[in-house]
């Protein structure tokens, strides 16, 4: 995973596992992202990619871009007036009026 393009001179070979350093790395699916090795090496769930995991939001995992049958219906975040559909997963705890 490690994206060897936008970490330049740097290699995987040269960084050590706890390090908190902030690299690049490219999942299975392509989604592109930065995280610490340290967060990147562990074993638990908190790992990997985070558009993937919900956490991150771009045009692959939006709930416009997966579900646009009901982001069409959204009115309005009322957390945050902001928000579209297009920022946010699906599954997110933000509070939306809705259109009926």
């Amino acid at each position: 995973m490690w994206d060897k393009e936008r970490n330049g001179l740097l290699t995987a070979d040269k960084v050590l596992a706890g390090s908190n350093i902030v690299d690049f790395w490219i999942c299975e699916k392509g989604h592109s992202f930065d995280m610490s090795i340290k967060q990147m090496t562990r074993k638990r769930r908190s790992s990997g990619c985070p558009y993937c995991r919900g956490l991150r939001v771009n045009e692959t995992n939006s709930l416009a871009n997966l579900y646009p049958h009901i982001a069409n219906e959204w009115v309005e975040c009322i957390d945050y007036e902001s928000k579209t559909a297009k920022d946010v997963p699906p599954g997110s705890s933000y509070k939306v009026l809705w259109f009926n």
